[in-house]
C-alpha cells in the first residue's frame, strides 16, 4: 500500500482528527520541527507546533499539538495529548506507560522552546 504524506501549509486549515474519517496516512501540521534520523512509520498524525527530537521513532501514533518528542524516543500504536512532554529514550506503547513517563508542558516552557 502507497503512504501519502499530506503537510498542511494553509494556518486557516484545522488538523483535527474529528474531521480526519480514517487515519490512513502520514498528517504533518504547520510549525512542525523534525530533527534528523526521525522514523515516521505507518498512519500517524503530527499536530501543530510538535517538536520531534532526533532519533525518535513515530510508529501508527497520533501526537496533539505543542508537544515535546525527545530523542530516542519510541511512540507506538498511542495517543499523545495536547502539550505533553516525552522524554528521551522513553518507550510509550500503551496509556499506562504514557501516564507514567510524561508531563505536561505549561505555556512558559513552550515559549522557551519555540
Amino acid at each position: 500500500k502507497d503512504i501519502v504524506i499530506i503537510l498542511v501549509s494553509d494556518y486557516k486549515y484545522d488538523l483535527n482528527l474529528s474531521k480526519i474519517k480514517k487515519l490512513k496516512d502520514i498528517y504533518i501540521g504547520c510549525k512542525v520541527f523534525i530533527s534528523s534520523d526521525v522514523i515516521i512509520n505507518g498512519s500517524s498524525l503530527i499536530s501543530d507546533g510538535v517538536f520531534l527530537g532526533s532519533g525518535c521513532q513515530i510508529i501508527n501514533s497520533q501526537i496533539g499539538p505543542n508537544s515535546v518528542i525527545e530523542a530516542g524516543a519510541i511512540v507506538k500504536n498511542v495517543t499523545i495529548p495536547a502539550n505533553t512532554f516525552v522524554p528521551s529514550k522513553a518507550i510509550i506503547n500503551s496509556m499506562k506507560k504514557l501516564n507514567c513517563s510524561t508531563s505536561t508542558i505549561g505555556s512558559q516552557e513552550l515559549d522557551r522552546i519555540a
